[in-house]
This record gives C-alpha cells, structure tokens and sequence, in this order.
C-alpha cells in the first residue's frame, strides 16, 4: 500500500448520524441542516452527501495517484466504497474513469457500509479479474465527512500459492 491520502471535514457531521441516542442532546436540540426529520432515528442528508462526494473524490484521487507517484493509466481498477449505483456512476463520470476500470458490486448486497471495498475485492478475486501485480485504487469515503484512498498492488494469488489452506 502507498500514496495514503485522507482527511475528516467534522463542518459534514450532521449529514449521517442518530439524534437523541447515547450521549447526544435530544432530538429537539439538533436539526440538521433545516431539514424534515425521517420518523426513525437515523439522519441523513444525501443530497449533501452526494455533493461532498463529487466534490471531494475526484480530487482525492488526483492526490493519491500523484502521491504514490502513479498515472491514471497505471492503476487497473478504482475501487470505491459502495454507496449507490446513482452516486457510484456520477462518481465515475466526474472522475473520469473507464466503465472497465470502475467496479460496481451492488446489484446483491447494496451499500454494506465499511465492508463494501473488502466485498468488491473478494468478488473480484473470485471473478478472475485481480491478478497479481496489478496495481490498483482503494477510495473510501462517508460519515464526517471522511475519505480516503490508497494504491494497491494486488498480491493474493502469490500469497495463496505460499500458504496452506488458504481460501480459493
């Protein structure tokens, strides 16, 4: 792993979270944003969410391949945390990147939360579509606001020929 890239812009922390729960002041003392309260106790502000997104991953990515000394060209796959098919294609498009570079990996589990990136690659693996050697963009980004993204040399399949038992 290398080219880390990541930060925290605490001005997003009311887009997702729980009023009223733990040690958070009652739901009457926040209301985020101006916006209508769902019924239930999760709050999130997804067109916020989304502009964040737009805004902030494309950048991040331009940092992390400059940072890890890397060309667009060199890495195989951007892999993305997967929050939805409409944020993940308007991701794809304001970054630029190819549909065959841009997994999306949400048509049977939806947006997992911090598994999602672990999901994609595992499916990918299985797939035949990680090889070793390949050099390859981990891009996480969500509650805060946060992001992050690294690069990364696939090396399993060099790893699973060492280990005994490894999983297949």
């Amino acid at each position: 792993l290398h080219g880390y890239r990541y930060g925290t812009d605490g001005a997003g922390a009311d887009t997702l979270l729980v009023r009223g729960k733990g040690m958070r002041p009652s739901c009457d003392a926040i209301r985020p944003r101006g916006r209508q309260r769902w019924p239930s106790a999760l709050y999130m502000d997804g067109p916020s969410l989304i502009a964040f997104a737009l805004e902030a991953i494309p950048k991040l990515i331009r940092e992390t391949l400059e940072a890890a000394g890397c060309r667009r060209e060199d890495i195989r796959h951007f892999i993305l945390h997967q929050a939805t098919l409409k944020m993940m294609e308007a991701l794809r498009a304001a970054a630029r990147i190819p549909d065959a570079a841009f997994p999306i990996v949400l048509e049977d589990v939806g947006n997992t939360v911090s598994s999602t990136i672990p999901i994609v690659i595992e499916r990918m693996r299985k797939e035949g579509r990680l090889e070793a050697g390949q050099r390859n963009m981990l891009v996480g980004f969500g509650v805060g606001l946060s992001w992050a993204a690294c690069v990364w040399d696939e090396c399993w399949s060099e790893c699973e020929k060492r280990f005994v038992g490894a999983p297949s």
